[in-house]
């Protein structure tokens, strides 16, 4: 029973002394609010980097050649400024020369074929996330011709998960290509 009174009292003791000494509350919630600044740093810096086009309207979008969006409410895209974003696998074949920093051409005579036939160049190139990896065409001289179908031939190549045709904002310049 004297055990349990001196047990008493010192848990008394020791919590009266950490209500009064506002310091250690302070260093308690710093402590916590540090811990959660930390996670928050380190989910931002789990995200990857994606390209703005990503994020511009999107008009059309293929996979496997098929519209997955409604292509009869369209409007004429003759003289439209557009890129197409690519989303692919990080392990597709045609994409090695981009691992040396050589976003020019494919390594697939068919990619740059296509590119080549609807006035496209790679602008971008982005990361996705651990598995799949992007890249942003546009226009290599004025508009690019035919943006619909180009989209649905290149949206056939092997690995390559999805096209999009994307409207471009009239203000907006993205022609250099990034990592």
């Amino acid at each position: 029973m004297r055990n349990l009174l001196q047990y008493v009292a010192i848990a008394g003791f020791a919590v009266l002394s950490a209500c009064n000494n506002p310091q250690s509350a302070e260093q308690i919630a710093g402590a916590a609010a540090n811990t959660n600044a930390d996670a928050n740093r380190a989910i931002v810096a789990n995200k990857k980097a994606i390209a703005s086009a990503y994020y511009y309207k999107t008009l059309a979008s293929f996979k496997g050649g098929k519209a997955t969006t409604d292509l009869g409410t369209m409007t004429e895209l003759s003289n439209a400024k557009v890129s197409l974003v690519v989303m692919f696998e990080s392990g597709a074949t045609w994409a090695v020369p981009f691992a040396s920093g050589d976003f020019s051409k494919t390594g697939d005579d068919k990619f740059n074929g296509l590119m080549e036939s609807h006035g496209l160049a790679i602008a971008k190139h982005f990361e996705i996330d651990d598995l799949n990896e992007g890249l942003v065409l546009e226009a290599s001289q004025g508009v690019v011709d035919n943006p619909i179908e180009a989209a649905r031939e290149i949206s056939m190549i092997e690995a390559v998960l999805m096209v999009e045709v994307k409207e471009t904002p009239i203000d907006v310049n993205s022609s250099t290509v990034s990592k």
